[in-house]
């Protein structure tokens, strides 16, 4: 079977609509197969970006329900912000963890980072309970 290779401009031509229908087949070939090992003009693979773009759209959707529970509350008008909240977030810890499996991302390093975090949540915090009792837990 003959291995499939692609023009480097490819992903440029096809965004302009000037790709071959040979290109546009063999890129189809390649991606429904899993291995679109082309990169993008930012150096990323077409599966890193979209893992990146996935995480940029969750961590919007939490941004979207923290609002709505600073502008209503946790509760309002029989609607459950919090509830969103908790949905937005697993999301999210869903694409960090699919990332960390993919290798994007460094679970060891999230984790320093936490704990640094944690310590210095402290010093610009109006009411930090509990910080202690997540600074114990590392």
């Amino acid at each position: 079977m003959r291995k499939p290779s692609i023009n480097p401009n490819a992903l440029a031509e096809l965004l302009e609509g000037k790709m071959s229908n040979s290109d546009i087949d063999i890129v189809k070939e390649l991606c429904e197969s899993g291995r679109c090992d082309y990169k993008t003009a930012n150096d990323l693979l077409p599966s890193e970006l979209e893992r990146i773009a996935k995480l940029a759209e969750e961590a919007a959707e939490v941004v979207v329900a923290l609002m709505k529970i600073a502008r209503h509350g946790y509760n309002s008008r029989g609607y459950n912000n919090k509830g969103d909240l908790h949905k937005e977030i697993g999301h999210l810890k869903a694409v960090v963890t699919m990332m960390i499996n993919a290798g994007d991302l460094d679970e060891n390093i999230i984790e320093i980072d936490e704990r640094n975090h944690i310590i210095k949540m402290g010093d610009y915090l109006h009411y930090a309970e509990n910080l202690e009792a997540l600074d114990n837990d590392g």
